[in-house]
């Protein structure tokens, strides 16, 4: 099992997508991709959009801001375990976990703002799941901008398929928590 956390810049791709490119058959596929044209690639560019839903989150007042809780999601859904949990408001706000939840996504963006991920109980410490889409590395664990930064606080996050910090994004982990806090990356 590796165990890494990417700090550095990653490449851009067509279509803006990001990528970790780690072998050359991997490379050669993305790049084919990017100059692939016609119908045929609108149908897979669609097919990939309607197969993946997204779970944006709206709630920057704080106030009951549980991530459980149905609507503080657009569309008053949380967000699956095949689906993305989108973070991307200019604001400074939390989103709180109880003792109770360990949910699992698809993948994980938080492109704006700066959120503190926060367990409220003392007493447990939640796992929250990413999934990842393998072979998509757009869909993973990702923080990226210059004005962004989360704050993982007593919560466990565990990406199975890797994670990335790019363009100025900050990750703290807040290790005051009496659950302390983890983060690990597969």
């Amino acid at each position: 099992m590796e165990v890494s956390l990417i700090l550095r810049p990653l490449p851009r791709l067509g279509l803006g997508l990001r990528s970790k490119i780690s072998s050359p058959a991997q490379s050669f596929g993305l790049h084919r991709l990017r100059f692939f044209g016609g119908p045929l690639a609108l149908g897979i560019i669609f097919l990939m959009s309607a197969a993946s839903a997204q779970g944006s989150w709206t709630n920057t007042t704080s106030a009951s801001a549980y991530y459980q809780t149905n609507t503080n999601w657009s569309g008053g859904v949380v967000p699956s375990s095949t689906e993305l949990a989108d973070f991307f408001q200019s604001a400074t706000y939390e989103v709180w976990w109880d003792g109770n939840t360990s949910p699992e996504v698809g993948w994980l963006s938080i492109g704006l703002g700066q959120v503190t991920l926060l367990n409220k109980d003392p007493s447990l410490q939640p796992l929250y799941t990413i999934n990842g889409v393998s072979g998509w590395p757009d869909r993973i664990f990702s923080i990226s901008g210059a004005s962004t930064s989360a704050t993982i606080s007593g919560l466990h996050f565990k990406s199975l398929v890797g994670g990335q910090i790019v363009d100025g994004g900050t990750l703290n982990l807040d290790g005051s928590h009496a659950q302390g806090s983890e983060l690990t990356i597969a």
